[in-house]
């Protein structure tokens, strides 16, 4: 109703002004005037009989223009009772911009401003006291607001709430272009040379097809799966918890979150792509997929064959499509537990672009809905098998309180890794207030590697110390299940919420091979050879049942129960078996020196409230969880019980202050009790490397971690420009570090223990802004970490820094033209208080410049070229310094371009060479590998479809012809 007043109000005054040819029409307008004003001061003072008072009060500010910041004259102000909208009093400003109201009573009144050349300006206003002073008001030119508008279409940008929705339509791009490159095109979406995706600032750690997970819920597939010309809005909005979007009660977590809602006709047809690939020297890449969609049933399949990291469809991404297990699960609940895993996971079968790859993996999905939507079925397979061949050269420097010495390596490994697995999940929606959803998931995983190792080490004066040939052959198989039951209820009264959920899973690794080590200690001029069979075991049974109950105490205020009960039961063993010659014959003898066998229980009582206040701009909580643990560990190698009970207290708090729906600042602290595992508990002597052993501890207790975090987030849609901070800090009680010990032979033995004095931080921060139709970003990463170890008997403080400015500049123009440039340098520094002498500390220069044009004759050529600029430590390093360029050349066939021809070549100037660097305050390492150097690749690749996800229309892809 403001803007209404305010024209009747201009209206008015108009027409009074334009009377002097009419006498008499002046007296009928100055009748009706004073008219207006009676009733309105008796409606006032008959509805607000307080507010009739000779108190005056005033209203008095300043404005001034944000472009010339020169002060802004004769503009309309006005004051209205904030309730109603009833003009109370008005004025203009006067040449200096200044204005003063006179109004009759304290209360909320809306201001509002006006100006020919400026936006509108509408705020409340408290008087409370004789003289408000509003102070400077900025104006906001109307021309200013016309040039920063992205003129697309009407509907292209739609902001929904704590949505912002991309009409996808309204983004040009080429025909058969995958979601990646539409997200290229939308202001504030950016994707990295790592193939993580950001929304204003935030990565985005989730992406979703018409609200579910497609396959995987992983931006990196998702978005290189499906076609955009299939996608009808992009969605970008912070995720709630499940927990908070059931039960209405926000809990103030959130995920950066894109959702593709895909076009009614998409989904009634289907859309592939099948591409077919040679090159030399003896490289391959081969894919093949399709999605069909009909109404709310969908089918995927997808298979890939490749030996490059440059196919299509990312086979590197697709890898998480085939799991894997993790190594440590963090709950909710405030607690951090680590698993024992014994077959090779840390190499995965994932390609990291170390070694000569081969892949071949595939999977289907089966999607749909029944009983208008009431049950909801998902289902997916994934398989893989997946080589890699690798050689590498290793160059170390031990820093100890009174000498040094030099270690060089040269190694040999092949790795190989084939995995099924299958997951199935059903929701039944019993009614509009309760579900129940089942989860089932199972995989296979074989893994086999072999690997070869040659190292010596040399004092600092040159003079060997030792030397060692290791060879060592692994073959191991996992077999896994896992259940999650949850049950959902919502009651009447809005806010109040029940939830059940019980989840389990079963890990069954077993482990056989070899260990055959030869190595010599030559300052005390002695031999030693080992030869063993090694076997290992290991079983995990896990469950976990969780209540949550919440109560709304007010419409602001909501409290939350929680209780849990966890159990963890570990069955590992770990056996050594020396290998001797009897009688011509090989027999196995248990060596115990070498072995394990541990049972680990672990039994949880949790329990806590929680308070949480949210209205439209704030949203806060605090909470707290008592849990109860108790660890029973028995040694049945040696016939040992160790008994350990914990009792935490987990407090909680967060504040999120949202000051408008683009800007917000949030506080969040947790307290977290992290436990030992399994491999730091039991004091196993891994003889893997003979030179290098790690034993275990246990009497080893829990570590503490109170951790904080503070964010702040603001952006302007439109201009594409937004503005990002972010800054951790933690402090660990009884951090689990570890005591080393290096004799005058070179060899190490490393043994877990407690410290304290640790901590660590860091900051992240970044901008972007759109100037014309160039977007250019800055930001700067830093990280600094204290921490606490014994080397030789000898207390060491360790202090790590590094920080990462980095500048960005992108230009697109429509689909002729893509153009991106990245330089990030980067400087690290290590200190160690025993050698405080000796300080590590290099810079580092990394550029990358891409970009992909459109040709005549339906051309398009691209170039990608990268360069890594890297201090030397020492003037004997090799160069590692690296330029790299890549090139593409495309030529597109049939009338609706479906049809490419690819020629490729990677690393024109042959200079991949791998390479990397890992430092801490008392050890340098730097490491040269094999990777894939410069090969040529000539493609064939055809997309297809019907009807849905069609190719874009003719007048909607740029082409330029002769």
């Amino acid at each position: 109703m403001a803007p209404k007043a305010d024209c009747l109000l201009n209206y008015c005054m108009l027409d009074v002004y334009s009377l002097n040819h009419h006498y008499m029409n002046r007296l009928l307008y100055l009748f009706f005037i004073l008219f207006c004003v009676f009733t309105t001061t008796n409606v006032v003072a008959q509805n607000n009989p307080q507010q009739v008072t000779t108190k005056n009060f005033s209203i008095t500010g300043v404005l001034a223009d944000t472009i010339n910041l020169t002060n802004t004259g004769y503009a309309s102000v006005s004051a209205l009772n904030a309730s109603d909208s009833v003009l109370q009093t008005f004025t203009r400003t006067d040449e200096n911009g200044r204005f003063e109201l006179k109004v009759n009573a304290a209360g909320k009144y809306l201001l509002l401003i006006s100006h020919p050349s400026f936006a509108t300006y509408i705020d409340i206003i408290d008087v409370d006291k004789a003289n408000a002073d509003v102070g400077t008001i900025m104006m906001t030119s109307k021309k200013q607001m016309l040039n920063e508008v992205i003129i697309t279409d009407a509907r292209a940008i739609v902001i929904k709430g704590d949505t912002i929705e991309y009409n996808a339509d309204s983004f040009k791009t080429r025909a058969f272009d995958n979601v990646d490159e539409l997200l290229k095109k939308l202001p504030g979406i950016e994707i990295g040379k790592d193939g993580k995706i950001k929304a204003y600032g935030q990565e985005v750690k989730k992406m979703t097809v018409d609200g579910e997970e497609f396959f995987s819920d992983d931006p990196a597939i998702v978005s290189k799966t499906l076609r955009a010309s299939a996608i009808d809005k992009v969605q970008v909005f912070d995720k709630k918890s499940d927990q908070a979007t059931f039960s209405g009660v926000d809990d103030g977590e959130r995920i950066k979150t894109i959702n593709l809602q895909l076009k009614e006709n998409a989904k009634k047809g289907y859309f592939g792509k099948a591409q077919l690939g040679g090159g030399l020297p003896g490289y391959f890449e081969n894919e093949a997929m399709i999605n069909a969609f009909k109404g709310k049933q969908k089918i995927a399949a997808y298979g890939i064959m490749s030996n490059t990291n440059t196919n299509g469809l990312g086979w590197e991404e697709q890898s998480k499509y085939g799991g894997g297990g993790g190594t440590f699960t963090e709950d909710d609940d405030g607690n951090f537990y680590s698993t024992y895993t014994t077959d090779d996971e840390d190499w995965g079968g994932e390609y990291r672009g170390t070694g000569l790859p081969k892949a071949w993996v595939g999977g289907a999905l089966y999607n749909n809905k029944w009983l208008n939507d009431s049950l909801i079925f998902n289902s997916n397979y994934k398989f893989s098998k997946k080589m890699n061949e690798g050689l590498e050269n290793v160059t170390s420097q031990y820093i100890l309180p009174d000498t040094q010495y030099f270690n060089k390596q040269q190694s040999s490994n092949r790795n190989i890794a084939v995995r099924h697995n299958v997951r199935v999940s059903t929701e039944y929606w019993i009614d509009t207030s309760s579900s129940l959803k089942l989860d089932l998931s199972g995989g296979y995983n074989n893994t086999q590697s072999l690997n070869r190792n040659v190292s010596e080490s040399m004092d600092a004066g040159g003079t060997l110390i030792n030397n060692n040939t290791t060879a060592q052959e692994k073959d191991g198989s996992k077999k896994l299940l896992n259940a999650d039951l949850l049950y959902k209820k919502r009651f009447k009264k809005k806010g109040r919420t029940f939830t059940a959920d019980f989840t389990g899973s079963w890990t069954d690794s077993r482990n056989n091979g070899t260990l055959q080590s030869a190595y010599n200690l030559f300052s005390i001029d002695s031999s030693y050879s080992i030869n063993q069979r090694k076997s290992d075991t290991n079983t995990n049974i896990t469950g976990k049942l969780s209540l949550t109950y919440t109560e709304p105490l007010t419409d602001k205020l909501n409290l939350q129960f929680n209780y849990n009960y966890n159990l963890n039961h570990n069955d590992a063993a770990n056996n050594s078996y020396d290998i001797n010659q009897d009688n011509g014959n090989y027999t196995d003898v248990f060596n115990p020196f070498y072995s394990s066998h541990y049972l680990v229980n672990v039994n949880q009582h949790l329990g806590g409230a929680g308070l949480r206040y949210n209205t439209k701009k704030i949203n806060a909580g605090i909470g707290v969880n008592l849990s109860e643990t108790h660890f029973t560990q028995e040694d049945k190698l040696f016939d040992t019980t160790y008994h350990y009970s914990y009792f935490n207290v987990l407090p909680k708090a967060s504040f999120r202050y949202s000051k408008s729906q683009n800007t917000s600042i949030s506080f969040r602290y947790n307290g977290k009790a992290i436990q030992p595992n399994l491999t730091q508990l039991q004091p196993l002597r891994n003889n893997t490397d003979p030179l290098n052993i790690t034993i275990g501890n246990p009497d080893l207790k829990q570590a503490y971690d109170h951790g904080f975090n503070v964010n702040y987030n603001t952006y302007k849609m439109l201009s594409s420009q937004y503005l990002y901070f972010g800054s951790y800090f933690h402090v660990i009680q009884n951090s689990i570090s570890n005591k080393q010990f290096v004799d005058n032979n070179g060899r190490s033995v490393t043994q877990f223990v407690n410290v304290n004095g640790n901590y660590y931080g860091g900051i992240w921060s970044g901008g972007s802004r759109k100037i014309k139709d160039v977007e250019v970003n800055a930001g700067i990463n830093g990280d600094y970490n204290h921490d606490n170890n014994f080397i030789n008997g000898l207390p060491n403080v360790n202090n790590r820094l590094s920080f990462t400015p980095n500048l960005g500049v992108r230009y697109n123009k429509d689909t002729t033209l893509d153009f991106d440039y990245n330089f990030s340098p980067g400087y690290n520094l290590s200190k160690s208080s025993i050698r405080p002498d000796i300080t590590t500390k290099y810079w580092q220069f990394d550029q990358t410049l891409n970009f992909h044009i459109s040709l005549p004759y339906k051309f398009r050529f691209g170039s990608e070229m990268t360069l890594n600029l890297r201090q030397k430590l020492n003037p004997a390093e090799t160069n590692n310094n690296r330029f790299l360029w890549n090139l593409s050349l495309s030529r597109f066939f049939l009338k609706d371009r479906s049809l490419e021809l690819k020629a490729y070549v990677n690393d024109l100037l042959n200079q991949n060479v791998g390479y990397s660097r890992y430092n801490t305050a008392t050890y340098v390492s730097e490491r040269t590998y094999n990777t894939i150097r410069r090969y040529a690749m000539f493609s064939i690749i055809w997309n297809f479809t019907k009807v849905g996800g069609s190719a874009p229309a003719a007048d909607n892809v740029i082409e330029i012809d002769n």
